[in-house]
């Protein structure tokens, strides 16, 4: 109940109502409500709608109750990172690193959803990478020896390329000239 209720004055108030609705008491005592409770087509929501105007407080914290929805995705997903995680390669780790892992990866994910939501869906995050692609033939005008059949001899040139341990490592391309 705290979870769903903080205020401590109102967790009170719903305590003692539950006593009441325990012990039959009020509008949970009649007739009516104790014939509904036990018909085989009973809808505890109406039911509390109809029934349980003498505990306020208890009526608002089971309507809320009976309006969540029970389903197992989050179970699914996470059984999924963990299938992920837990590979040929990670089979001997223990229980508990193996629940911190799926823990890290599930939370990462929802934390990279959380910066896709913030972003500006107008704005082009492609643009740069478009352009700051040296391979594209399109933006650079440098075409490549494969992709050229026009029996002009191309000549070399000697272009920078970044490698992946961000040092620039010299390498040749052919440009035809257009005469």
């Amino acid at each position: 109940m705290g979870k769903m209720v903080e205020d401590v004055r109102l967790q009170d108030k719903i305590t003692d109502e539950l006593k009441a609705y325990q012990g039959e008491e009020g509008s949970f005592g009649r007739d009516i409500a104790k014939r509904q409770r036990k018909n085989k087509n009973f809808d505890p929501a109406d039911w509390w709608s109809n029934h349980g105007s003498s505990a306020p407080n208890l009526r608002v914290l089971a309507m809320r109750i009976l309006s969540l929805t029970c389903s197992s995705s989050a179970c699914e997903r996470n059984f999924s990172v963990f299938q992920q995680i837990h590979t040929k390669r990670r089979s001997r780790l223990l229980h508990d690193k193996m629940r911190d892992l799926v823990f890290i990866k599930f939370n990462s994910k929802l934390k990279e959803k959380r910066g896709m939501k913030n972003r500006d869906p107008i704005e082009d995050h492609t643009f740069v990478d478009v352009v700051e692609d040296e391979g594209n033939e399109w933006i650079t005008g440098v075409v490549s020896v494969e992709g050229v059949q026009t029996g002009v001899e191309p000549e070399d040139v000697q272009v920078a390329q970044s490698t992946s341990g961000g040092e620039v490592a010299p390498s040749k391309r052919k440009i035809v000239s257009q005469s």
